[in-house]
C-alpha cells in the first residue's frame, strides 16, 4: 500500500511538472520585395504571413533563415548555442625598417545561433484550454559575410603594401517579452536582412521572426482563438519610403489629409515603380517595456596605426536598428499609443584613399567614411495606427552621384493593432517640418524672419527654385526631437613621422567628422499656437576626398561649408509657414548652392 502511494505521488508530481515544461521555437525567413514587407505592417496579419512565407519557402520564394527550438521550464532561465569559433588577428609585430608584418594577437568571434528564453506558465481561465506563456526571449545568429582586405606593409618584407584580411559579420538579434499561448503564432521582428546593406537589388530582402510556443508541443490553437485575458503588448512598425527630394517636399509642404491617406499614396507609388522601400524595422513590445531588434553587418578598421600597422581597430555597424519603449500598461480602459523610439540606420561604408606623399607611391593606406540616418524622439500614434513621424533629406554633403536631385526619406510609424480611441485627452504633439528653399542671388535681401512664408513655398511648387535640404520630426510637448542624415567623414586626428622616410607624414589616429543635415528641437504646443526651440545644421558643397599621390591634406574647414540656423522661442500656428531665417549661401565657387540665397522655413501641423 505504501508503495502505491509513493508510486501515485511521484506520478502525480512528474505530470505536473511535464506540464510546465514549454517548448519554445523562434523560425526567421528572409524574402526579397517590399510587398510582403508592406502586408507585414498589416494589422493581425501573424498567422497568414506565417502561412504564405511557409509556402514561399517550400516553393523557393524565400529562404528558412533560422529555426531554433528550445524546452523551457515554468519560471525558469535557459539558454541554447550551436556556435563555431572563428579566430582573426587584432594586433601585429613588425619591423618598420623592412616592412615585415606578421599577426601577434587574435581574437576568437562565435559565429552560429543563440537563444536564451525565461517563461512563465499563466493559470487556466474560464475553460480556455489552453495556458498563457509569458516569454522573455533573446534569440541571436551571426555568420560571416566575407573577408575584406585592409592596406598594410606587406607581409613578405617588399617594400610594398599589402594587405590583412579582417572579417565582415552578419548580426541579426532581438531581445523583447511576448505573451503567447499554444499554437498561436506571433511576427515578433521585421528587419532587413544583415547584408541588405551591401546590395544594389531594387528588390531588397527582408527578415521575418515568428515566435511559436506551446506545452507537449506546439497544438492548434483554440476555435475562436480570442483568449480571456488582455494582451498588454503591440508591435510597433517603422516603415521608411524613399523617393525624389523635391517631389517628397512638393508632398509633404502641402499635405491637408491625415497620415493613413498619406501612407496609401506612398505604397501606392512603391507599387508602380515611382518609390522604393528603403526600411522596414518592427518589434513586439509588451506595455511598459524597451524593446530592440537589429540586424547590421560588423565591419573593421583601425582606429589607430603606426607607420600603416593598425594598433587598434573599431567597428562599425552598417545596418538597421531599432529601440522602442511602449508607454502605458494598454489595459481595456487606456488604449495608450505612446512610444519612446530611436532608429538607427547605417550606410555601407566606402574607403577613402589616403596617399601621404607622391615620391612613395606604393604607401598607400584607407579611411572608412559612412552615412548614417537617426530619428529620435517620443511619439503617440493616432487612432488610424499610422503616423508620419519623420523625415530625412539627403544634403550636398551626403548626395551621390546616383541620385543629382536628391533624396528623402519618410519614415512612419505603425502600430499593430491600432490603439483605438483613447479614453483621455492625449497629450498633444507636433510635426514640425523644416525646408530650406534655394533662391536666386539677391531675392533673400528683401524676407525677413517671422514673414509668412506662403507665397515662397506656391512659387516652389511651381518649380521656380528647389529645396535643397527637407527635414521633419514629430515631437510630444515638452520634449526633443531629433532627425538626421549625416556622412562620417575621415580626417587624421593626428599626423606621425614615419620610420621609414621622416619626410612622409602618417595618420596616427582617425577622427570622425559629420557633414550632412541635422534638425533638432522642442516644442511646448497650445491651444492655437507651438513655440519652438532649435536648430537646422547643413553642409552647403559636397566632401571632398583625400586627392590624389601627394597632395596636401586639405583642412576640414575647406572641404565643407556649414551652416547651423537656430530659432529661440518661435511661435507659429499650425498649416501656417513661418521664414525663420534668411541668409547668404557659404558654398565653394563651383558648386550648386554658391550664390544662392537660402531660406529657412519651418511649417507646424
Amino acid at each position: 500500500m505504501k508503495l502505491l502511494l509513493l508510486l501515485l505521488f511521484t506520478t502525480a508530481s512528474f505530470a505536473d511538472d511535464y506540464v510546465q515544461q514549454v517548448q519554445v521555437r523562434v523560425i526567421s525567413f528572409d524574402k526579397a520585395g517590399a510587398a510582403t514587407s508592406l502586408e507585414a505592417a498589416q494589422p493581425n496579419c501573424d498567422e497568414s504571413l506565417y502561412a504564405s512565407l511557409v509556402a514561399d519557402t517550400a516553393a523557393g520564394k524565400a529562404v528558412r533563415a533560422q529555426d531554433q527550438t528550445m524546452v523551457v521550464r515554468g519560471g525558469q532561465r535557459s539558454k541554447v548555442e550551436a556556435l563555431r569559433q572563428f579566430p582573426y588577428p587584432t594586433e601585429f609585430t613588425a619591423d618598420p625598417a623592412e616592412w615585415f608584418l606578421y599577426p601577434s594577437s587574435f581574437v576568437w568571434q562565435n559565429l552560429g545561433y543563440t537563444m536564451e528564453a525565461e517563461v512563465t506558465v499563466g493559470e487556466l481561465k474560464d475553460g480556455w484550454p489552453q495556458r498563457s506563456l509569458d516569454i522573455n526571449l533573446a534569440p541571436q545568429s551571426s555568420a560571416l559575410l566575407a573577408l575584406h582586405p585592409w592596406p598594410v606593409p606587406d607581409f613578405r618584407g617588399s617594400g610594398q603594401m599589402g594587405r590583412t584580411l579582417q572579417p565582415v559579420l552578419a548580426i541579426h538579434k532581438l531581445s523583447t517579452q511576448a505573451l503567447a499561448w499554444t499554437g498561436h503564432t506571433l511576427l515578433l521582428s521585421v528587419t532587413p536582412v544583415p547584408d541588405a546593406v551591401f546590395s544594389d537589388s531594387v528588390e531588397p530582402a527582408f527578415r521575418y521572426t515568428f515566435l511559436r510556443a506551446g506545452l507537449y508541443g506546439e497544438k492548434p490553437a483554440p476555435s475562436g482563438g480570442t483568449p480571456p485575458f488582455v494582451v498588454h503588448q503591440r508591435r510597433l512598425h517603422a516603415v521608411t519610403i524613399r523617393l525624389p527630394r523635391e517631389e517628397a517636399a512638393a508632398f509633404l509642404l502641402q499635405q491637408a489629409g491625415d497620415d493613413a491617406s498619406l501612407y496609401g499614396k506612398l505604397c501606392g507609388m512603391v507599387a508602380n515603380g515611382r518609390a522604393t522601400v528603403s526600411d522596414h524595422t518592427a518589434i513586439l513590445c509588451r506595455g511598459g517595456q524597451r524593446s530592440t531588434t537589429a540586424s547590421r553587418a560588423q565591419f573593421h578598421y583601425p582606429e589607430h596605426a603606426d607607420n600603416f600597422i593598425p594598433r587598434s581597430w573599431a567597428v562599425l555597424d552598417p545596418g538597421s536598428r531599432l529601440e522602442a519603449l511602449a508607454e502605458g500598461e494598454w489595459d481595456s480602459k487606456d488604449l495608450s499609443a505612446g512610444w519612446n523610439v530611436a532608429l538607427i540606420r547605417q550606410e555601407a561604408p566606402e574607403l577613402v584613399p589616403y596617399h601621404p606623399s607622391a615620391k612613395h607611391p606604393a604607401l598607400h593606406g584607407a579611411a572608412v567614411a559612412y552615412i548614417e540616418r537617426r530619428v529620435i524622439s517620443r511619439m503617440r500614434i493616432p487612432s488610424s495606427g499610422v503616423l508620419c513621424a519623420a523625415t530625412t533629406s539627403t544634403a550636398p554633403a551626403t548626395d551621390d552621384t546616383a541620385a543629382p536631385d536628391g533624396l528623402t526619406e519618410i519614415t512612419f510609424l505603425l502600430q499593430s493593432p491600432p490603439p483605438g480611441t483613447p479614453v483621455d485627452e492625449p497629450e498633444s504633439q507636433t510635426f514640425l517640418q523644416a525646408a530650406i528653399l534655394s533662391l536666386p542671388d539677391g531675392e533673400g535681401t528683401a524676407l525677413k524672419k517671422g514673414d509668412s512664408a506662403a507665397p515662397l513655398i506656391a512659387r516652389f511648387l511651381a518649380g521656380e527654385f528647389t529645396c535643397p535640404a527637407h527635414a521633419a520630426v514629430v515631437i510630444r510637448s515638452g520634449q526633443r526631437g531629433k532627425v538626421e542624415c549625416v556622412r562620417y567623414v575621415p580626417h587624421p586626428g593626428d599626423l606621425l613621422s614615419s620610420s621609414v622616410n621622416e619626410a612622409v607624414r602618417l595618420p596616427g589616429s582617425w577622427e570622425d567628422m559629420p557633414c550632412g543635415l541635422t534638425l533638432e528641437c522642442e516644442c511646448v504646443s497650445e491651444a492655437t499656437a507651438i513655440t519652438t526651440n532649435g536648430f537646422v545644421e547643413w553642409d552647403t558643397a559636397p566632401v571632398l576626398p583625400f586627392g590624389k599621390p601627394g597632395a596636401a591634406i586639405p583642412d576640414m574647414d575647406t572641404r565643407r561649408c556649414r551652416q547651423k540656423l537656430e530659432f529661440r522661442e518661435l511661435t507659429l500656428k499650425p498649416g501656417q509657414p513661418v521664414i525663420a531665417d534668411v541668409r547668404a549661401s557659404n558654398a565653394r565657387e563651383g558648386t550648386p548652392e554658391h550664390g544662392r540665397w537660402h531660406v529657412l522655413v519651418l511649417l507646424a501641423r
